[in-house]
């Protein structure tokens, strides 16, 4: 159990925005739920690469203080 609320916990909503704008992109996000369970939020995502049916394994990783502080994107493959 993580000693510090999370942020969406806080806040809700915001969880929602965030997971509403992949979806408004076309974005397939996938909630990682061990992280989640460990009180982080790391999603991922295969994001067309614009190379034919290419698609890129995306990570994005949402600190504890998100959205004082700003996620990170990591290119898997």
């Amino acid at each position: 159990m993580p000693l510090v609320e999370s942020w969406w916990s806080r806040w809700p909503s915001r969880y929602e925005t965030e997971m509403a704008a992949y979806e408004r992109r076309g974005l397939v996000a996938t909630r990682d739920e061990t992280g989640w369970e460990a009180g982080r939020l790391v999603v991922r995502l295969q994001v067309p690469t614009g190379a034919g049916d290419e698609v890129a394994d995306v990570k994005v990783v949402y600190p504890n203080t998100f959205p004082h502080t700003r996620f990170e994107v990591y290119a898997t493959n």
